[in-house]
């Protein structure tokens, strides 16, 4: 099994969403706002989410994907031959840090939030922290000038998780669109070595005693 910017122990981006989502604001078509804004009425954030985006955020997809969840309390390491890919978006990433920040700070008060402090680890895909996505496999950093792949993980600079995140002339990847992680996600598939893969992910993968919402 490969895994590429998989949440293994969550995303908690995903909390903010969730705990903001009846909350009210205003909604032009292009931003939301706390106040007023001309003739718009306000709406509960999951009704502009629903309505408006066609994404439900109250289904159960959102709460489960917050850390320490009931769902992340019930899954346990799977033991089978794995390998985690992970993305990271320095060091060439300059403007889509801040523009997927700016986002949430529209939820909260912009003083509130910190993209990275929120993720828990400045090494992250703009949505999961590498950690989460590396299900307690080694960090390691791919070089790219090299043949050689790492045994049981690897994390690819300039990398994030959704081509929505890339912002003006940023010069990075998306991880399903990495020209880099397609032809060694095919060199790891292709090969006999089987020490390239760890024999289990997702260690520790509740990473709690009890579930954060009973």
């Amino acid at each position: 099994m490969i895994t590429i910017g998989t949440p293994h122990f969550g995303g908690p981006l995903s909390e903010f969403v969730h705990d903001h989502s009846d909350d009210w604001y205003f909604f032009d078509g292009i931003k939301l706002d706390r106040c007023r804004t001309g003739k718009f009425e306000p709406k509960k954030l999951r009704t502009i989410y629903s309505d408006i985006f066609a994404y439900p955020i109250d289904k159960g997809a959102i709460e489960a994907l917050i850390p320490g969840s009931i769902a992340y309390f019930r899954l346990h390491q799977t033991n089978v031959k794995s390998y985690a890919i992970a993305g990271t978006y320095g060091p060439y990433a300059a403007k889509s840090p801040s523009s997927q920040e700016s986002y949430y700070k529209t939820i909260v008060d912009p003083e509130d939030f910190n993209l990275d402090k929120a993720l828990d680890d400045s090494d992250n895909d703009l949505l999961v922290s590498v950690t989460s996505q590396l299900g307690g496999l080694p960090k390691q950093i791919r070089d790219l000038n090299s043949n050689d792949i790492p045994s049981q993980s690897a994390i690819y600079c300039n990398t994030v998780h959704e081509k929505f995140f890339i912002k003006e002339d940023d010069d990075i990847f998306t991880e399903t669109n990495s020209a880099h992680i397609q032809k060694d996600v095919i060199k790891l598939l292709s090969s006999s070595n089987s020490d390239k893969f760890a024999n289990g992910i997702g260690i520790d993968s509740n990473g709690s005693s009890e579930p954060k919402n009973q």
